[in-house]
């Protein structure tokens, strides 16, 4: 329907005796006589109205994933302080924001591990960072840059605020699952999408942008499809993906020193084929190359980072070669 138009009725499927030739009539047959119903029931067909977001200067974005079933994967929740485009010379001291999941997701762990704010308060974390998680419901983040009110930050667009880390239990049926903004839901006392300018708050666009993500560009009136001014969820979406424990080159169901050596012989020595190429990605590069083997030595032995995709065995999405999957 119209944008502001009243859920409206614009047509009818009905019953009818008219259709056919001859016409077929309505009618159960018992006993070898044929009866109408004594009611029968029309479908009403409805036009419901366009829900439009109203442009804001504040908005929030959040990345989409793809990923196989109980994968875990995760979404960048941005922050757009000058959407709207009318807030250029204002200086921000903090915000707070909710984020709702919808119940195939399972948020595991939310942080600021190499985003922007991580470094917000001259080259540190901000001078206050809470974030909080509510098991099947979503996460909230609160966030005072410096709480002797000197530090603040230039309005900006695109400001990486919080990682969000869950499990998907999308599968072929259930395949979409969504993360969305949701203003005043989580926590006692709620805590409102707002941003702080001054002293003051000022709130951000409270349309959750799922339905209207999916059908149109953007989700949002024609004032706020231009720039960052219309909140854009995130939609993790299934994807069949394979099955393997990263960094397990050999195929032994571990990981450990064997299968560094693994990849440099594969690489160099001529040695024997992975059954899953994508195993060796180490590093998530896309690429097999000694940089994956590296990545194993370090983690084993000089307190190095753990394989990109984590140490568990799980389902994904990789267009690399996976021939011999796990049995996770």
């Amino acid at each position: 329907g119209p944008i502001g138009a009243a859920l409206a009725e614009i047509g009818r499927v009905v019953f009818t005796d008219a259709v056919g030739n001859p016409p077929t009539p309505t009618v159960v047959v018992f006993g070898g006589g044929s009866y109408p119903p004594a009611v029968m029931d029309p479908a009403i067909i409805k036009s419901a109205p366009v829900v439009c977001a109203v442009a804001k200067d504040f908005s929030i974005w959040l990345t989409s994933a793809e990923c196989g079933t109980g994968a875990t994967t995760e979404s960048i929740v941005s922050l757009n302080f000058n959407g709207n485009g009318t807030n250029e010379d204002a200086q921000i001291q903090g915000w707070s924001f909710g984020i709702c999941a919808d119940s195939l997701l399972d948020i595991t762990a939310a942080n600021i591990d190499g985003l922007d704010v991580a470094t917000i308060n001259k080259g540190g974390p901000p001078g206050f960072n809470t974030i909080t998680i509510f098991p099947g419901a979503g996460v909230t983040q609160g966030v005072v840059i410096d709480m002797y009110a000197v530090v603040s930050l230039p309005v900006t667009n695109d400001y990486e605020a919080l990682r969000i880390v869950m499990t998907a239990n999308v599968d072929e049926v259930n395949s979409v699952a969504n993360l969305r903004t949701c203003d005043s839901t989580l926590g006692t006392p709620a805590t409102p999408n707002v941003m702080v300018i001054g002293g003051n708050s000022l709130p951000g666009s409270t349309f959750d942008g799922v339905l209207a993500e999916r059908e149109t560009e953007g989700g949002c009136c024609v004032e706020a499809l231009v720039g960052f001014a219309c909140n854009k969820p995130a939609e993790i979406r299934y994807s069949p993906g394979s099955k393997f424990r990263p960094g397990n080159a050999n195929g032994d169901a571990k990981l450990d020193l064997a299968d560094g050596i693994f990849i440099l012989n594969w690489l160099y020595r001529g040695g024997r084929d992975p059954g899953c190429v994508a195993a060796l990605d180490v590093n998530l590069d896309g690429v097999i190359d000694s940089s994956d083997a590296i990545v194993v030595f370090y983690w084993q032995f000089l307190d190095g980072p753990a394989p990109t995709q984590g140490l568990d065995c799980g389902t994904f999405k990789t267009d690399l070669p996976c021939d011999v999957q796990e049995q996770c």
